[in-house]
């Protein structure tokens, strides 16, 4: 392969990663001017910090919050599904879920005997544009 062949090939793979991150079931795109439909662990309150952060959340995309609440496990399978675009209410960074979604940044902790344990909101695996968006609300309360 010559230089310039290669330059080449260099200059289409940055152009071609200029979109990402990407969200391939554009959960963005079905919040933006609708509705961030919230997966609420039932039994687990989510504090004012987190709804503050949802409601930021959803302002940034023109959306309204609706809150729709199950077990841990519907709402996992809702999110795989696209039924909710973000679950909520003191879930644990060590979920044992993590290898099926998205993990936000911290959004608070919680105790677990001893220890003190934070806690994120999850999105559906993949959806790496949406997750950035909620991080970047999240890094945003800390400034």
């Amino acid at each position: 392969m010559t230089v310039r062949a290669l330059l080449v090939a260099t200059a289409l793979l940055g152009l071609a990663a200029c979109d990402l991150p990407r969200d391939p079931e554009r959960t963005s795109q079905r919040v933006r001017d609708g509705q961030l439909v919230v997966g609420h662990v039932t039994g687990a309150p989510i504090s004012a910090e987190e709804g503050n952060i949802l409601r930021r959340v959803a302002d940034s995309l023109s959306a309204s919050v609706r809150i729709v609440d199950g077990n841990a496990h519907e709402l996992v399978e809702m999110l795989d599904r696209g039924a909710v675009h973000i679950v909520a209410g003191r879930l644990p960074e060590d979920t044992p879920f993590a290898d099926r979604m998205g993990l936000t940044k911290p959004v608070g902790t919680l105790s677990r005997g001893s220890e003190t344990v934070a806690t994120v909101f999850a999105v559906r695996q993949g959806e790496n544009a949406f997750l950035r968006i909620v991080n970047r609300v999240i890094g945003e309360r800390r400034e």
